[in-house]
């Protein structure tokens, strides 16, 4: 970088293993500090069940103020059999929605991908189903169900409904973060776009079809061919058999994407191994762009697995995906995201991870591997 820069990331470990995993990725921040000519302003803040139990409430207001100015957000987990108590204004998850909705995060990007060969034994798929596998579930974050209109049950209710509503441009504007993955991330040959719907049943993906359609024809007519349309069963089926006929992005709405992507996201073999983005808007790719580069809210898929916390035995993999992805899109770090990404492919091809994904490392040693091999490229 030419001048030094200083980004402020915001640190939310949350529940259970989060912080577990969280603690395994901080000293990265002081490791690139050391290396190359930037700085960072950490500011850890509380989320979900543990903020519940010292604010009452699952974020404070004052926290969704604060990651307004932040470069990122680095997440942990959140929720618990503990607090499954309530409302859905005071469960943890409510701290995760409050915060989408405040920075307006309406692209949820996981990827789920076979990083190393020795995923394949732990898949709960044959290995020649799961070799090869490459799939990009684009949610969309902040409308549909999760936000709409609700009637609550009360004590006696006999009806209690969600609505499901979009607008013309909540579509547009996620067709056209699912274009520029696929012409960024295809190389040559752009990425299929799979959009998936429910437009034999529903209202709302029959203006979700017709809109892709008409955002990719008009604004990447390149990509026309690379279109194509599935209802959300039959594309549940066709991952659960054959996964690779999706590989590409999933295009979705929330609660869709919610499903799919936990689905994809076992056919790797664990839920450790992936990582997640939340943005505000299109990632952008080019190294040392002046366009102002997208909120972004960066967590593992594997949730807070209350069963194994405190155990040592977390994988933190998706933790250091997770960070990889807030390099690569939000702190314009682009070498730093490879270093990790290569990381962690070669801790697993050696086996030095944790026993979910195939090792005998502790949570700890486990970090430390990927650490050191990012230290020795850094230094290199």
């Amino acid at each position: 970088m030419s001048e030094s820069r200083c980004y402020k990331v915001m640190i939310l470990p949350g529940d259970h293993i989060g912080p577990e995993i969280m603690n395994e990725v901080l000293p990265l921040f002081e490791m690139l500090s050391s290396k190359l000519d930037v700085s960072f302003q950490l500011m850890e803040r509380r989320i979900g069940g543990n903020c519940l139990d010292l604010h009452h409430c699952p974020i404070q207001p004052e926290t969704l103020q604060e990651a307004q100015g932040c470069d990122a957000i680095l997440l942990g987990s959140v929720g618990g059999p503990k607090w499954d108590r309530g409302d859905s204004e005071n469960r943890p998850e409510t701290g995760i929605l409050r915060l989408r909705r405040h920075l307006n995060l309406f692209a949820n990007v996981r990827p789920a991908k076979v990083i190393s060969e020795s995923q394949l034994a732990f898949s709960s798929l044959k290995p020649e189903r799961v070799e090869g596998v490459d799939i990009i579930t684009l949610r969309e974050n902040v409308g549909g169900i999760y936000f709409g209109p609700k009637v609550e049950p009360g004590p006696d209710a006999m009806v209690a409904s969600d609505l499901c509503e979009y607008t013309r441009e909540e579509v547009a504007r996620l067709t056209r973060v699912a274009a520029t993955l696929s012409l960024s991330l295809g190389g040559k040959e752009p990425l299929a776009i799979h959009s998936i719907d429910k437009a034999n049943v529903m209202a709302s993906s029959r203006l979700w079809r017709q809109v892709v359609k008409e955002t990719i024809r008009s604004e990447f007519p390149q990509l026309e061919p690379k279109l194509s349309h599935h209802l959300v069963d039959s594309a549940a089926m066709v991952l659960a058999k054959e996964p690779r006929k999706l590989n590409g992005i999933l295009l979705t709405e929330n609660l869709f994407g919610d499903i799919l992507s936990d689905l994809t996201s076992v056919i790797p073999g664990s839920l450790g191994l992936l990582g997640s983005a939340e943005l505000s808007g299109a990632p952008i790719f080019q190294q040392g762009s002046e366009s102002p580069r997208p909120k972004g809210v960066y967590q593992p898929v594997s949730g807070s697995a209350p069963d194994i916390a405190g155990k040592g035995i977390a994988n933190p993999i998706g933790m250091f995906e997770s960070f990889a992805m807030m390099c690569r899109w939000s702190l314009d770090l682009t070498r730093v995201a490879d270093l990790i990404d290569e990381a962690i492919r070669t801790t697993l091809d050696r086996g030095e991870c944790t026993i979910d994904a195939g090792g005998n490392l502790s949570t700890r040693e486990a970090g430390q591997a990927i650490r050191r091999f990012v230290q020795d490229g850094l230094s290199g």
